[in-house]
């Protein structure tokens, strides 16, 4: 019986660890995205702002 208890506990222990994994691995995509959203926001206001320029000289 000793030996299940500690199979039921090992198998908790692995659960929760899977689940720290994917949260990891979620905030870190997270991360990721919103760096790059921000970099394309920042190039997308640079080709608004140029085309507008060109837009002017006509």
């Amino acid at each position: 019986m000793k030996i299940l208890k500690d199979q039921k506990g090992q198998g908790a222990l692995e659960y929760l660890l899977m689940i720290a994994a994917a949260l990891a691995i979620v905030a870190i995509v997270a991360w990721y995205l919103r760096g790059y959203a921000q970099r394309g926001g920042n190039l997308s206001t640079q080709k608004l702002n140029a085309s507008l320029r060109n837009i002017s000289r006509i």
